[in-house]
């Protein structure tokens, strides 16, 4: 399928300590055009930014189809499913700077009605992925179309840990649920009313939110039929929205990654060190899991650290490359873009940018 394009709905470049970044924009919208088309996709965002200035901020393809309403980086709200899991993160640890809890402890002291297992393990241990708990638990249901309770969520919770924890890495969606209930039991408030306390209103991301607080103002495709994008399904979050049930743009998820890149934008440079880390494993096994934040070399054999997240009619990304003080971010409003896809996508994107820095 063919789309005319509303393109380039907003785009910013600033020259940023002299920087000149307009070759590389250019080159990023051919490279966003033969996306969109190649790959069939109703509408994304990309947004870059470098040295804390927006560089390059464009929408391409439709926020909602039917209406021909144009992607904008600033206002359209994607799925970003997993991206969701660093706001977690940042908000219990600046709970833990604010000693209202610390990341060493027992998930238990907070969970008390979750039923034990043969070890223990930390909310560090849980937010790292190295706690030992699956994916999911069943019988607890997993249909983001479908609201549970607490209690199928602790019933679920009945079989054996994977390894003991901190000897091995294994994603879990299940363990960040645990986290938003620390962090609800810790505060005595809301999962979502703490985390725009703690992270979204001191960045200034005023676009991000739960997927059930407001209704967002793109539509959510998967895939397609013909000449149609097909709607993708209602979400409605099991538990609690830590696992990636929030809204956001591309240019707040830029804020974001730079709050990761810059001490003392939303951490202090002590924590922020110690929670982008890798957790260490006791088995010497490699780990690119720190807390909330997932490490990995990427362009010129340079760190990298972000997150992805692929759910129901949305594909999310983020990119921070500390040396280059770059940070990029990828927001579409369909499903059938692996997230795999959509980081090489950016780093494809991101190789013009760093060009003009070399």
């Amino acid at each position: 399928m063919k789309m005319i394009l509303p393109l380039l709905l907003l785009c910013v470049l600033h020259s940023s300590y002299g920087q000149d970044f307009s070759a590389a924009a250019t080159r990023a919208d051919k490279q966003c055009a033969r996306f969109l088309e190649k790959n069939n996709i109703p509408g994304f965002s990309i947004s870059i930014s470098y040295a804390d200035k927006l560089v390059y901020s464009k929408g391409f393809g439709y926020a909602d189809v039917a209406a021909g309403l144009a992607v904008n980086p600033q206002t359209s709200q994607f799925r970003i499913g997993s991206v969701t899991k660093p706001l977690v993160a940042l908000t219990l640890a600046r709970l833990a700077e604010q000693n209202t809890l610390s990341l060493d402890e027992s998930v238990y002291k907070y969970v008390d009605s979750l039923p034990k297992k043969e070890y223990d393990f930390t909310i560090r241990q849980v937010g790292s992925h190295v706690a030992g708990l699956k994916r999911m638990y069943m019988p607890y249901n997993n249909d983001s179309t479908k609201v549970t309770t607490r209690q199928q969520f602790y019933n679920a919770f009945t079989e054996p840990l994977l390894f003991k924890p901190g000897t091995d890495n294994s994603y879990s969606n299940f363990g960040y649920e645990i986290l938003g209930l620390v962090i609800e039991k810790a505060t005595g408030q809301a999962l979502y009313n703490v985390i725009a306390r703690e992270v979204l209103l001191p960045l200034g991301m005023v676009h991000t939110m739960p997927v059930r607080l407001q209704d967002s103002n793109t539509k959510y495709y998967s895939g397609n039929k013909g000449a149609n994008f097909l709607p993708a399904q209602h979400m409605a979050y099991n538990l609690n929205t830590a696992p990636g049930y929030y809204y956001s743009t591309s240019q707040d998820l830029v804020k974001l990654g730079n709050a990761l890149l810059i001490p003392g934008r939303l951490l202090q440079k002590s924590t922020l060190l110690d929670i982008i880390k890798p957790y260490p494993l006791s088995n010497g096994k490699k780990n690119h899991d720190g807390f909330g934040v997932e490490n990995d070399t990427g362009i010129n054999g340079k760190r990298m650290i972000g997150h992805t997240g692929h759910v129901f009619g949305g594909t999310a990304a983020f990119i921070v490359y500390p040396e280059y003080k770059l940070v990029i971010a990828f927001t579409a409003n369909c499903d059938n873009i692996k997230p795999e896809k959509g980081l090489a996508f950016l780093t494809e994107i991101t190789k013009a940018f760093v060009y003009e820095l070399d």
